[in-house]
């Protein structure tokens, strides 16, 4: 898939999902996307132990 492609499902309301086999928090990585977004998408989910005493207060975040 390419970039282009990528950006016109989420314009049209289909959203990230993440693999069912991701149990921990992860880290989210992409390609990087150029100017034309003809080069290819690709994610990466990397699970991380690191993540797991993170408390995120999202009332700062409003």
């Amino acid at each position: 898939m390419k970039w282009e492609e990528k950006i016109k499902n989420w314009e049209n309301g289909i959203i990230q999902t993440y693999p069912s086999n991701i149990n921990k928090r992860f880290f989210y990585q992409t390609y990087v996307c150029n100017r034309n977004m003809q080069n290819k998408y690709k994610e990466i989910f990397i699970e991380s132990n690191k993540l797991e005493n993170i408390n995120e207060n999202m009332e700062q975040l409003i």
